[in-house]
Parts: structure tokens; C-alpha cells; sequence
């Protein structure tokens, strides 16, 4: 099972730190019931910077499907350290369950809504808006009758992804496995 930290990573690969002169670091804390602490540490030589790469980054974590309360916030001139309680909605467990699907496999929408809970149609929803289509791997989702369906950023990039993963297709069906989650 695919780890809130790892989904966290996610969000934060999504930043172009290096261009910023910045830096980020997440650790996780204590696990309660339906929440986990996150501390997060922003590195910058200037204080505009970290204010806008906290918005962002706690942006980023709602389109993912955190809900996310700041419990601490410590400003200082170079950096920005802060507590947050996050609580995962069914959006991110879509995502979560999407992350377990390796390279070279693909899952239905069916599958997908079947294991989270969820509406097909829901899937495809949350499969169009996600705000990270290649790190959290929305292109191997495909119908239940092994039809590539859509993909944001056009059928013929999906078509290229998959393939490049080992993916077979031949007139617009998948032949490669289609992955099985375990319970």
C-alpha cells in the first residue's frame, strides 16, 4: 500500500526548488485515527519565496485530496517550518490505490471505483483533473473492455506513456495484463 509520505513526495517533486534557490523537506509524525502529522521545513534566502512555496504547497495538497489544518507555523528569516494535520478524502485513496498500478500493467475505471468505493464516472472525473497526470499514473487507467479512453493531455501522449511502459496495444485495445489489487 502506497504511503501518505510518498503521495506528499509527490506534491513536492512538483516544485521547481532548484530554480527558487530553495528547499523542502517532509517528515511524518504521529498517526491518529484518520490523520497524520506532517512537519514541513522550507529552506530560502528570501522571505517572499517561502510564503508563496507554503501556498503552493498546501495547493498543491488540496487538488491531491488532502484536507489540511496548519497546526504550527515557525517564520524565521530563511526558512518556514510547519505542523500540519492532514486528513486523506476519497480523492487521495483513488490516487493511492493509482500509484500501487506498475509500469508495464493497467486497471480499469470499473476496477478502480469497485476497490475505493466510487462511481466509474467518478474515477474518470478525478482521473481528468489530476494535477500530477504522469507522477501519479492516470494514462493506465483504461475501460473495462481494454479501450484506451481518454487522457487530458490527448489519447496519442496516453497511447506514447503506455507504450513506453511495455504496454501492448494494438487497434486501441490493451493485450499487456490488467492489474488485480490485492485486499
Amino acid at each position: 500500500m502506497v504511503s501518505e509520505l510518498e503521495v506528499l513526495k509527490i506534491c513536492a517533486k512538483g516544485f521547481n526548488l532548484k530554480q527558487r534557490n530553495a528547499s523542502l523537506k517532509l517528515k511524518i509524525g504521529l498517526r491518529k485515527n484518520d490523520c497524520v502529522e506532517v512537519f514541513v521545513t522550507l529552506k530560502s534566502k528570501r522571505f517572499k519565496t517561502l510564503q508563496a512555496l507554503l501556498n503552493e504547497f498546501l495547493r498543491d495538497l488540496k487538488l491531491i485530496g488532502f484536507q489540511v489544518l496548519i497546526k504550527d507555523l515557525a517564520l524565521s528569516k530563511n526558512a518556514l517550518s510547519a505542523k500540519l494535520e492532514i486528513h486523506a478524502s476519497k480523492k487521495l485513496e483513488v490516487f493511492k490505490k493509482l500509484l500501487e498500478v506498475p509500469k508495464g500493467f493497467v486497471v480499469s475505471y470499473k476496477q478502480l471505483a469497485i476497490v475505493t468505493g466510487l462511481h466509474p464516472r467518478t474515477i474518470g472525473v478525478l482521473m481528468r483533473n489530476n494535477p500530477f497526470p504522469v507522477l501519479i499514473p492516470c494514462h493506465r487507467v483504461v475501460h473495462e473492455d481494454k479501450s484506451i479512453g481518454g487522457y487530458s493531455s490527448g489519447v496519442g501522449k496516453k497511447l506514447m506513456l503506455l507504450r513506453e511502459e511495455g504496454v501492448v496495444i494494438k487497434h486501441g485495445k490493451v493485450l499487456s495484463q490488467i492489474w488485480l489489487f490485492q485486499n
